[in-house]
């Protein structure tokens, strides 16, 4: 599940991005220690919110500078076993917390067609995070939608219970105004 907010006032800007994830897996061959099967369970909400301020507007587009918080709260859960007995279990949780600063925008094609655009970096309980964000979008009288791609990464160092994380993939979102 995915989810954003963004209201706007003047120059200025709230935003808010809800992300949650719930994957898992089970495989059933030979393994390392003797192991036979191995079932992996990862939970994961990455929350972001941040102010924005509109440096730019022109008739060609916008650019605002971003600056926010973004926590990850992660919990992993990993069982090795023979034949249903488990053999080793390990589970870790980590909350990560992060400043990022970055920019977000828009670039006008025409009266209805645009490109929006966000990128941002941080860091502070992970080494590195930082997102980026490229589509096209369609303006209406009610709003617009948008079809883009997306791009997050976390260097997580190697104390947490992952070393790294990504997750990317198509977005397909519409905005209303009112």
């Amino acid at each position: 599940f995915m989810g954003g907010y963004e209201g706007k006032y003047g120059k200025w800007s709230v935003l808010a991005d809800v992300i949650y994830m719930d994957i898992g897996g089970s495989a059933d061959k030979p393994l390392l220690l003797g192991a036979r099967s191995v079932d992996l369970d990862i939970q994961s909400w990455v929350l972001t919110g941040g102010v924005g301020y509109e440096l730019v507007q022109s008739d060609r587009g916008t650019l605002a500078a971003v600056g926010g918080v973004r926590y990850l709260a992660l919990d992993v859960d990993v069982d090795l076993g023979i034949m249903g007995d488990t053999l080793v279990k390990q589970s870790g949780s980590e909350g990560i917390v992060d400043g990022i600063v970055g920019m977000k925008g828009y670039l006008r094609l025409s009266d209805s067609w645009f490109l929006p655009y966000y990128a941002d970096i941080g860091t502070g309980s992970s080494d590195l995070t930082w997102q980026l964000f490229g589509g096209v979008g369609y303006r209406f009288s009610w709003g617009d939608i948008r079809l883009g791609y997306r791009y997050l990464k976390y260097d997580l160092g190697n104390d947490k219970a992952m070393e790294d994380l990504e997750l990317s993939g198509p977005v397909f979102g519409a905005g209303f105004r009112f």
